[in-house]
């Protein structure tokens, strides 16, 4: 399969079908080399699907935001020009959305520095898409990548430009992190076979840290700072 690809460079990009390394929706992911791979659409997507989804790669990519995979080049179709994907750096980790023990314990054991590493990295990237306009896509869960007591952000084309909607963008993308920063560690407590007592202080505890839509960063770092280690402040 060959694609014009238009980065820092414009070039052609021969993309070998026998290196199919996952599918991910609406696309196939191809592996280039060790580092880097090819996401191509081979289900029908609209003209007005594709330009959202080009458009918004395009505003992701010169953010250049740390905790989200690197975004290379657009791909055009070889014979059509019409849009068909992009390139990107390969991530090694295990979705959020298919926990497992391990890492539910890393997560619920960690200290209280950790905690606020990887929080401060979340809500970084957060306001940095609302202030620019960007709605995070509710299905960020499966989209967040574990690794290296860490964390990437991907499938970064089911977000959305709408640079006219920041106001309600920052309400909305607010909500959804609140959301997905209580049900992890919620998530976390269930896979481990906390006891329901444990497990009820656990869903109150994140309540108020993370599901309180007025707690801004600073609140949520400071009530963590407050303990040694995360489970201490959750378990309080």
């Amino acid at each position: 399969m060959k694609y014009i690809a238009v980065g820092k460079q414009i070039k052609t990009l021969e993309i070998n079908e026998d290196k199919l390394i996952n599918r991910e929706g609406y696309a196939k992911l191809y592996e280039l080399n060790k580092d880097k791979c090819a996401k191509v659409y081979y289900e029908p997507v609209s003209i007005k699907d594709r330009k959202d989804i080009k458009t918004v790669i395009k505003k992701i990519r010169s953010l250049d935001i740390d905790c989200m995979y690197k975004i290379y080049e657009l791909l055009y179709n070889n014979q059509n020009l019409a849009f068909s994907g992009y390139t990107r750096d390969i991530i090694n980790g295990t979705p959020l959305s298919n926990m497992t023990p391990e890492i539910a314990e890393k997560l619920m054991s960690m200290s209280s520095e950790e905690a606020m590493e990887l929080l401060i990295r979340l809500e970084y990237a957060k306001n940095t898409l609302s202030n620019n306009g960007i709605y995070i896509s509710d299905d960020i869960y499966s989209g967040i990548i574990v690794h290296d007591n860490t964390f990437t952000i991907g499938n970064v084309d089911r977000y959305l430009y709408r640079p006219n909607q920041r106001e309600k963008i920052i309400v909305e993308n607010d909500q959804l992190i609140n959301l997905i920063e209580t049900m992890t560690i919620v998530r976390a407590a269930t896979i481990l076979n906390y006891p329901e007592n444990d497990k009820m202080k656990v869903v109150k505890n994140c309540r108020e840290i993370f599901g309180n839509n007025r707690n801004v960063l600073a609140n949520k770092l400071e009530t963590l700072s407050k303990e040694k280690t995360l489970k201490k402040t959750l378990l309080k």
